[in-house]
């Protein structure tokens, strides 16, 4: 199925989190979809990381979020409430810690 090229650039952010290993990527996937409201088109997971400075029982992971406006282009200020909007979420709901 064709689908035409935005108009206007997306944009891309990564967040990486400390968390406890009994927790699933799905968990913190569905919780950035659940707060990263309309702008937020796409949420890849792409690292995992488990050794130096990482307390046992935890482990590290990072997302790549895309985000899209199809009718204007994004301003970083929105972004960045849409983020931390997110990181509060995760810390709340999973006591998730940035990296």
């Amino acid at each position: 199925r064709y689908v035409p090229l935005p108009k206007f650039p997306g944009s891309e952010r990564d967040i990486s989190i400390v968390i406890k290993d009994e927790i699933l990527v799905e968990q913190i996937i569905a919780i950035i979809n659940k707060n990263g409201g309309k702008l937020l088109k796409e949420v890849k997971f792409y690292d995992y990381y488990k050794g130096k400075n990482i307390e046992d029982g935890k482990k590290s992971l990072t997302f790549n979020l895309y985000f899209e406006n199809t009718e204007r282009t994004l301003k970083d200020k929105e972004i960045d409430k849409i983020m931390s909007k997110i990181h509060n979420n995760l810390k709340k709901e999973l006591n998730a810690e940035l990296r």
